[in-house]
Parts: C-alpha cells; structure tokens; sequence
C-alpha cells in the first residue's frame, strides 16, 4: 500500500490514515417446491474499500456487522436481503435477495438472481458495492427451469444460457488487507434441474441440483446463498447469505488504544490489521 504524502490535503496531528475493508451481508437464495422450479442465487454485500482514509487519534468509531440472509423455502418464498455493514457513518449495504418463482431478485449491495421463466431486467447492485444478478431460463414448465446466478463484488451473476441447466454466481474481489489475500462478497448460483451450480469466488453459496436446498455462503465473507431446485416432490430452502466483516489496516506504528466486541489484531509486513466480525468499536 502506497501512503501519500499529503492525502486530500495535510493530515492534521490528530490523523493517522487506514485502509478500511467494509463488506455487508450476503442475501439467502430462493426455495424450491413442486413442479420444476429453481430459486435464484442470493445477491453479494454490497462491498467498500477506501484507501488512506483519514482516523482522528482519541475518537471511537462504531462497527456494525450486518447478518446474512436467511434463504427462501417453496417457490414462493425469494431469499431474504442481507444487513448493512457499517464503519462510523459509511455504510456497506445488503445483499438482494435471490428471486422466488417466476420472479427477478431483490436489489441490494448486489442484486439476487432472477428465478426461472424471467427475462424481465435483472436486480440491480448498487455502483460502487457490487454488481447485478443474473437472469433466468426463458422457458416454462417441466425440465426447462434454471434460475440466475447472485451478483457478486466484482462481477455480475451469470444468466442462463442452456434451458435447464441454472447459472453460476458473479465473483467477489480480493484484497490483501488482512497479512493474506482474500476474496469477498461472491454471489449465490442459481437453482438448476439439470446440474449443480457455483457460488462466485469470495464464499458464495452454490444452487442446488434436481431435488436439493441451495449451499449457504461462507460466514464473514458477506457471500450470497445458492438457490433451491425441486423436480417432482419435496420442498427446499434457498441458502442463507454469509456474515459481513470490516478490516481496518494501519502502519504498525499505530496501536488502537482501545477495541470493543469482536476485534483481532494481526500484524504483517510492517502494517496492522484490525478485523471485526461483530459488532465493536475501535479508538487509536
């Protein structure tokens, strides 16, 4: 990391400047009931990262950790949005949930997957967080069904190309903030008769094939759920949506004087990270 000299004019004797990693909570993806119908994949958090941010000395900063999504249950049930994550007053927003049956998926921090038979624009991320979902299969009924693939960080989800079959999640972002790199915020795949899907890189959870319940995204990664597929019988729940996390990284020459809640302190190539997965404060 390149620390300049006089960032958005000269710091003040009470400024240090961190790099601040702050990713929301991924959504879950959609369920599946009877007949032939896929849940799209969950959308990613929404994720920030700002480079050589300016912390007063001697003031506390709040961390709030937004919760994943639960994932949907029956064709009706679309996954629910992620929780916002948030450093002081910047905020991280939620995933969008995966979309139910015949339905596009919920906008968020990255927008959820659309639902099978859904050639209706697909939801939207929010610029600067994450990216737009995927659409699902144009054709309804019986073996045709696949559903949208979850947005991630870095890229939108995958729509479907092959009647049948559902779409991968988009894929997160990496970044070395922590003392090793690390993808975050994948989006869920979605929901496919026809085959197994893939999360996007950073935790996102796969769809379901045939007659299963989508994967959950990985926990603190702020990943989306996979969507749920049902052939003949049987009702499936979409995955749920991984927790988000916040890393603030400094020169080790700076120590919080005090940290609240989750935080872990890791130090690496003469920075040193804080990483919060719940909810904390810190105050250098």
């Amino acid at each position: 990391m390149a620390w300049p000299v006089f960032p958005f004019g000269m710091l003040g004797s009470q400024d240090i400047l961190a790099d601040i990693l702050i990713v929301a909570g991924g959504a879950g993806g959609a369920g599946a009931s009877p007949d032939y119908t896929s849940g799209g994949g969950g959308g990613a958090g929404g994720l920030r990262y700002i480079s050589s941010q300016k912390i007063t000395r001697g003031s506390s900063y709040t961390i709030t950790i937004g919760g994943g999504g639960a994932g949907g249950v029956a064709y009706t049930g679309p996954g629910v949005n992620g929780s916002n994550t948030s450093f002081g007053t910047t905020i991280s927003t939620g995933g969008g949930g995966g979309g139910g049956y015949s339905s596009i998926g919920s906008a968020g921090g990255s927008g959820g997957g659309s639902s099978n038979a859904n050639t209706a624009t697909p939801a939207q991320g929010i610029v600067g967080q994450g990216k737009n979902g995927g659409k699902g299969s144009s054709v309804y009924g019986n073996l045709y069904e696949g559903a949208g693939g979850g947005g991630g960080a870095g890229t939108d989800g995958s729509s479907v190309i092959v009647d049948g079959f559902g779409a991968n999640g988009g894929n997160g972002l990496s970044y070395d903030i922590s003392g090793s790199t690390a993808f975050y915020a994948g989006g869920g795949g979605g929901g496919g008769r026809n085959g197994a899907t893939s999360g996007g890189s950073g935790g996102g959870g796969g769809g379901g094939s045939a007659a299963g319940s989508g994967f959950g995204g990985n926990t603190n990664s702020g990943s989306g759920g996979g969507g749920a597929t049902c052939v003949n019988s049987g009702t499936f729940s979409g995955g749920a949506g991984g927790s988000g996390i916040v890393i603030l990284r400094v020169i080790d020459a700076y120590t919080a004087s005090t940290t609240t809640g989750s935080a872990t302190m890791s130090t690496s190539g003469g920075y040193r990270s804080y990483t919060f997965t719940g909810d904390g404060s810190i105050k250098f």
